[in-house]
Order: C-alpha cells, then sequence, then structure tokens
C-alpha cells in the first residue's frame, strides 16, 4: 500500500453494506463499525490503486473472536 499513497480500500459485510472507507490506508481497518466490534465472520474489501493501471483488487478477510 505504500506504493499507491492514492489508493481506496472499501470493506463491506456480506448483504453488501458499505462498512469502511479509506483514501490513502493511513488508518488500518480495525474491525469495528460505528466504533463496535463486527461479529466473527467474512468480510469482503476491493481496493482501487487510483494509479494509470486501472487495478482493482479484491478479497476477504475473517474476523475470528
Amino acid at each position: 500500500m505504500q506504493y499507491y499513497p492514492g489508493c481506496a480500500v472499501e470493506i463491506y459485510n456480506r448483504y453488501g453494506q458499505h462498512l469502511y472507507h479509506s483514501r490513502g490506508y493511513s488508518q488500518a481497518w480495525d474491525g469495528t463499525y460505528n466504533n463496535q466490534p463486527l461479529p466473527f465472520g467474512t468480510y469482503y474489501y476491493i481496493v482501487n490503486l487510483n494509479d494509470d493501471s486501472k487495478a482493482r483488487l479484491s478479497g476477504y478477510v475473517t474476523i475470528i473472536r
């Protein structure tokens, strides 16, 4: 992420609800939404690098409590 300072990071739950957005990812996502810890489960991310390639990375992260 350090090589893409203008990247945009989005996090969604399994229903498509938008939970997190960051431009530049200076503040990492901590597994919360509205300052409340999210329950265990799978959450999905999209990283738009915002460079000349127009590349988008996607995947999932699992919260285990």
